[in-house]
């Protein structure tokens, strides 16, 4: 005879497989904090791979590529015939202080995402331009991070515990400062020598230090 409780043992499993079934075949969408986009008949969406962005960390430039979505649907089919590359700016506009070309490759088994990796060095606002061709068709467009695009780069100071350490970045900022003391004292005394020698082998250990935790 069959416990009493075999029928909602086989109902809870039934609405669990039901349920897993649902997440596997729900329409992929794009992710939050992104810039979407249509250029002619191909629709861009365009942003940083994880978000938020946090300086000295690696956050791969991501863009998706597919076509207009059918009536009724949410997305389009993705767009894999593409050969793009993006040029990262620092700042708000797409000139000045900028990567160079950087080639952008398909993402394993994720048709029509392409990505270029990225460890953006200081907080603020940056700029992307990909040009190439998608589909046939030749690209050149400019995507600008900001409140209402895709996140701007912060400081990780403000999201670390218990102890907030100093990014790459900033760590070579102050040893581009202490350099500027020796520069400055025009071979001084010998103690302020030890002294910025010191305060730069303290800054290079913390940053080594700081790789390690980065990269176990």
């Amino acid at each position: 005879m069959r416990p009493k409780n075999a029928m909602g043992r086989r109902t809870v499993a039934a609405a669990f497989v039901l349920a897993t079934c649902g997440v596997l075949f729900l329409p992929a969408t794009p992710a939050l904090a992104h810039e979407t986009r249509e250029v002619g008949d191909i629709v861009m969406t365009v942003g940083w791979g994880n978000e938020p962005v946090y300086a000295g960390y690696q956050h791969p430039v991501e863009v998706r590529f597919e076509e207009p979505a059918p009536e009724g649907e949410e997305v389009g089919e993705p767009i894999s015939d593409a050969d793009v590359q993006v040029e990262v700016f620092f700042g708000a506009e797409a000139s000045g202080t900028t990567s160079g070309a950087l080639a952008m490759e398909e993402a394993f088994g994720d048709p029509g995402h392409f990505e270029a990796d990225m460890i953006p060095t200081r907080p603020g606002t940056y700029t992307f331009r990909f040009t190439g061709t998608v589909a046939g068709k030749e690209i050149d467009e400019v995507f600008t991070s900001g409140p209402d695009t895709f996140s701007d780069t912060n400081l990780a100071a403000s999201v670390q515990f218990p102890e907030q350490d100093p990014t790459e970045g900033e760590l070579a900022e102050r040893i581009e400062r202490l350099s500027a003391r020796v520069d400055d004292a025009g071979g001084g005394s010998t103690a302020l020598w030890v002294a910025i020698g010191s305060g730069i082998l303290a800054l290079i250990a913390l940053a080594i230090a700081m790789r390690k935790r980065a990269h176990p």
